[in-house]
This record gives C-alpha cells, sequence and structure tokens, in this order.
C-alpha cells in the first residue's frame, strides 16, 4: 500500500496535501468517498431512457466533460507557470479552449455552474502574470491551436449571468488580445504547437486580419481558420465592450465580425486562402484549414449564418449547399476530407438548419449524428474527447438543445434523446430544477411536433440560459414526420 501527494508549490505542500486528501492508508475508504463525490455530481443532472447505449454514452460523456479544465491551486494557493511564482487564490488549468468553447464551457455553466466564476477569474490571473490570455495553459503558455477561445469563454460566462469575476479585467484582456499583435507578429507563421518562447501563441496573424481584412495565407499558417475564428471572436469582444460601456469598440468588433467576407470567393462560393496582395490560391487542407476542409470552412461562420447565405445566393443556395454536404462529405472520412464529427468545427452544423427556418432538418441530422458517431462498442466516438469537448455535444443534444455562438446565451433547439432528464440549478443561480420531458421520444419519432416552455409554445427553434436556470419544465411532443409549423416561419 502507497500513499502519494503531489504539490507543485514544494515539499511541504505536498505533505500537506497527502495529509488532506488520503489521511489514512484506507484504500476502500478513498474509493467510498471518490465514488460518493462523483455520485453528487451526477445527481445534477439526471435522465430516463430506455435505451441503454444513450445512457451509458450520456453518463460516461458526463465524466469525461467534468475531468476538466482541473483545479490547480492547492488549498488557498497556486503555482503560476506564467511568471514562475505562487499566489494566494484559486486556479484551474488544462483548458484545451480551442474545442471546449464550442459546448464544453456552455454544460459547465449548468452542471458545476459554482466553478465558472473561480475558472474566468483563473484565465484572468494567466493574464495578469503572463501578459496575454492563452489558448490551450497547461499549466503555461502551449502554442497550440489558434484564435481566441479565451475571449469566447469570458463572454459566454458575461452573458449567462456571472458576475463574480472582474469583467473589467475581462474586457482589457480581450481587448488586448483583439487588438495587439505579438512581436514579430509579421514575421511568424504560428504554425500549430509551435515554440514561441515569451512570445506566446494569441490571435496568431492579427497584424495581417488588421491591416487587409484577412490572415494573407503567404504569411501565417491556417489563415482560413484564424479569420473565420477572429469573426467569430469578435462578436465576443463587442459584447464585453458593450458590458464595460465601450459602446465605439463594441461598434468596430461588430463590424469587423464580418471580416471572413474577405475571403469569399465567388467564382468557387468558397472560402479560399487569399495572400496579401489579394489574390486567391487553391485551398491546402493542412495548411489553410484548421481541422476542417474548404467545404467545412463554408459553415465555419456560426454568428451569421444568414450572412453566409446572402454569399450563397439566398436562403434556398445555402439549404441545397447545407444537404449536399451533409449528403456527401459528412460521415466520409475515408474521402480524405476532415468533415467529420471527430474534429470540432463540425460540431454546429447541424444546428445550422434553424437559421433557415428548417428546424426540422436540424432535427434529423442531430439524431443522426448521435447515431453514427457515438456509441458504446471499442470505437466509442469519432475523433477524441478533446477535453470533455465531444461528450458536451452528445449531453446537450440529448437534451434537446446546443449553442450556435457560444459568446451568447442562446441555445438552438434539436432533437432530445432522452424521455425526461432532470437538472438541479445551482450557485451563483437560485436553486431551481429544469425538467426536459420529451413524449413518445423513440428512435423512428425523431421529429418535433410541438414544443412548450412552462406550458407556453415556444414560438421559436431557441431557447436562452435564462429560461434554463429559472426552473420550469421543457416539453417536446415528438413524431415520426416532420412537422414544418411547430415553430413559427419568420423572425
Amino acid at each position: 500500500m502507497a500513499r502519494i501527494g503531489t504539490s507543485f508549490i514544494g515539499l511541504d505542500q505536498a505533505r500537506e496535501n497527502l495529509k488532506r486528501e488520503i489521511p489514512s492508508g484506507d484504500f476502500d475508504a478513498a474509493v467510498a468517498a471518490t465514488r460518493q463525490a462523483w455520485e453528487c455530481q451526477f445527481d445534477r443532472l439526471a435522465i430516463e431512457t430506455r435505451d441503454e447505449a444513450v445512457k451509458t454514452i450520456f453518463y460516461a460523456g458526463l465524466y469525461h466533460a467534468l475531468l476538466y479544465p482541473r483545479i490547480f491551486s492547492e488549498y488557498g494557493r497556486y503555482y503560476s507557470a506564467f511568471d514562475d511564482r505562487v499566489h494566494d487564490g484559486v486556479s484551474y488549468t488544462s483548458y484545451s479552449m480551442w474545442d471546449t468553447y464550442r459546448a464544453e464551457h456552455a454544460l459547465i455553466t449548468l452542471v458545476a455552474s459554482e466553478r465558472v466564476d473561480g475558472m474566468m477569474t483563473a484565465l484572468l490571473q494567466m493574464y495578469k502574470e503572463g501578459g496575454w490570455l492563452p489558448m490551450w495553459p497547461n499549466p503555461g503558455y502551449t502554442g497550440i491551436m489558434s484564435g481566441g477561445p479565451a475571449e469566447m469563454i469570458l463572454a459566454e460566462a458575461w452573458s449567462k449571468g456571472f458576475r463574480g469575476f472582474d469583467v473589467n479585467l475581462a474586457y482589457e484582456a480581450v481587448k488586448k488580445n483583439a487588438t495587439v499583435p505579438q512581436i514579430g507578429d509579421e514575421a511568424c507563421d504560428w504554425r500549430d504547437r509551435g515554440n514561441f518562447g515569451r512570445t506566446p501563441e494569441t490571435r496568431g496573424g492579427l497584424a495581417w486580419y488588421q491591416t487587409l481584412g484577412y490572415v494573407a495565407c503567404d504569411k501565417t499558417k491556417e489563415s482560413v481558420s484564424r479569420t473565420q475564428d477572429f469573426s467569430l471572436n469578435d462578436t465576443a469582444a463587442a459584447i464585453l465592450a458593450r458590458a464595460t460601456g465601450h459602446s465605439d469598440d463594441a461598434a468596430m468588433f461588430t463590424a469587423r465580425s464580418k471580416s471572413y467576407t474577405n475571403l469569399w470567393n465567388c467564382g468557387s462560393k468558397l472560402f479560399l486562402p487569399r495572400k496579401a496582395d489579394g489574390a486567391f490560391i487553391q485551398a491546402q487542407d493542412g495548411h489553410d484549414y484548421c481541422e476542417c476542409s474548404a467545404q467545412t470552412s463554408l459553415w465555419c461562420v456560426p454568428h451569421d449564418a444568414l450572412g453566409v447565405a446572402a454569399l450563397l445566393g439566398g436562403t434556398d443556395a445555402f439549404e441545397a449547399r447545407l444537404d449536399d454536404y451533409f449528403k456527401t462529405l459528412f460521415f466520409k472520412p475515408e474521402c480524405g476530407n476532415r468533415s467529420i464529427q471527430g474534429n470540432e468545427p463540425s460540431h454546429h452544423t447541424a444546428y445550422l438548419y434553424n437559421a433557415i427556418g428548417k428546424p426540422w432538418k436540424t432535427q434529423a441530422h442531430v439524431r443522426e449524428i448521435a447515431q453514427r458517431s457515438y456509441s458504446t462498442d471499442k470505437k466509442g466516438f469519432d475523433g477524441n474527447e478533446d477535453c470533455g469537448q465531444m461528450s458536451a455535444w452528445y449531453i446537450l443534444s440529448s437534451l434537446g438543445f446546443y449553442p450556435l455562438n457560444p459568446a451568447t446565451d442562446v441555445y438552438e433547439i434539436g432533437s432530445p434523446l432522452v424521455e425526461k432528464a432532470t437538472l438541479k440549478i445551482g450557485s451563483p443561480y437560485p436553486s431551481a430544477t429544469f425538467t426536459v420531458a420529451a413524449r413518445n421520444q423513440s428512435p423512428e419519432n425523431k421529429y418535433i411536433q410541438s414544443v412548450t416552455l412552462n406550458g407556453k409554445r415556444l414560438r421559436k427553434p431557441r431557447l436562452c440560459q435564462k429560461d434554463i436556470v429559472a426552473g420550469g419544465v421543457l416539453e417536446f411532443v415528438m413524431g415520426p414526420q416532420p412537422n414544418t409549423l411547430a415553430f413559427d416561419s419568420s423572425d
């Protein structure tokens, strides 16, 4: 029998951690205490379903999703890899934010809400200690992935009512990341997992984005994905600018969120890489896009689906292209494409039909993805867990909703996989219970016939965080055929 204590602070702290966490050599007691802690956490989101596979995937996924970000402080103190010092306070690490901003953090705001303010404060501590918001702190800057995912997560927390972190400091950090290029930004290609030393990658390629309106492909790797990500990130910056009274900045960031249009190629009707001199070039999946392709990137503008529809020639053209995407590319990794559920840029695509008034197609594709991309066999699911994001998609989709632009407080309605779910809302929200009930739900009955919130018809296929955390009942009536009149057709 061995008992082990660890610490990033020092040997004495490791001994203290051991004393607090494993006070005796009773292995069975340690197992029981751990099991009880997880049971208490799982009790906050209980589901009822006749499908044992759904239950297994759901709860295994909930376990995965609640592992990260992980607590890094040690009883009121923490070591910072950003300034190599020990500080007082609470800290978290292992934020796989390029992945997890999409749904994992939305899930945390519902099932572990008491931790959100601490997680946001930890991000701001990293900013103060290292000078920049991180993208994948583990436990310091890593140079992994791209964009400004911390900006998204901070804006999401504010949009969803969390007030236990310094929003003015948050906006200061976000504005710096969004407007101040790194030293040597124009000379660095910002390849993934680069060893950038004291100039960690934040919005790598920002200098080109600000001067040209897009990231130049002959200057920076993954330029198309960066341009689209920066455009989305600017919606988060605008939210925090408004929250702190910076209306002019908010207007600037809102206008900049349309920058993705500067990579629109009218001939191919795709977002293509563009050189600094303005010339478009042929797309290279591994060079110009991040975990996606030119075909996938057409849908990587979740904050402005109607803007993309306008570029394509209207909502009918948008629908036809999205139909073709699911028919000929999605679920077909053998074709060499990257348009699969295992790559996070594809996670929101099924929910795009809601934006053009075709929610029954969202319902059908959500069910298809859940059935084909997740399983209880040795495969498990497409791709890897990515610190909970793969499972967060399944969990939220099982409940019947999913965030399209995670920086906001809005969820898109999909097609619930469970007959019933009970969510216990907790701190910092007032205690409440939110129930999802899906009448007639089955593999065949995947289409929404009607949906009510607290007995009142839901007129749009959308739900807000405030609706959930206030408590109540979201009731679906499901059927085997689409009901095109389940929601109002116009906004």
